[in-house]
């Protein structure tokens, strides 16, 4: 991966990394809320998480592909622990979802958000200091850049229909 796309790459995580800090500010501020500021600070949450898994599904279907190819770890996937953090993500977003449906306490959201902006945290310090350390390191260039642009230029795979 050319410097200069291991260079966008740490610009969107310190975006996303500065943004949780906000997130963190407002989850502090939810369990004494009204009401109505409340509902503001969880919608707020909702739509930045969704921007995370967003940047999540790229990693799944651009990055992390061409990582694994270029990083010498054979059958096992260098990216595993990073997928299954996206997945823990996944879950713990359909859960804090799940809650303010169901209209939970603005302490029992904030727990649960405290607790997703957390796993946020470490996986984004993770990703700095391992995965960013690969793509500068284990990759040439040339042939890292031939296979990201591969994949750019493929359409996404269809979604899988709802069983609801």
């Amino acid at each position: 991966m050319s410097s200069q796309a291991i260079e966008l790459l740490r610009r969107e995580h310190a975006v996303l990394d500065r943004e949780l800090q906000q997130r963190l500010l407002e989850v502090g501020e939810l369990a004494g809320a009204t009401p109505e500021r409340a509902t503001v600070l969880q919608q707020g949450l909702l739509r930045w998480v969704e921007r995370v898994i967003e940047h999540d599904d790229w990693e799944e279907r651009v990055l992390f592909p061409a990582v694994d190819k270029h990083s010498g770890s054979g059958g096992h996937a260098f990216t595993a622990t990073l997928r299954h953090e996206h997945q823990l993500t996944a879950r713990w977003l359909a859960d804090l979802r799940r809650l303010i449906r169901e209209g939970a306490s603005s302490s029992v959201i904030a727990r649960r958000a405290d607790q997703l902006l957390g796993l946020l945290m470490a996986h984004l310090e993770t990703e700095t200091a391992v995965l960013e350390h690969v793509l500068e390191t284990v990759t040439s260039d040339h042939v890292f850049q031939r296979d990201m642009l591969a994949r750019l230029s493929r359409p996404p795979p269809p979604e899988e229909p709802d069983d609801d």
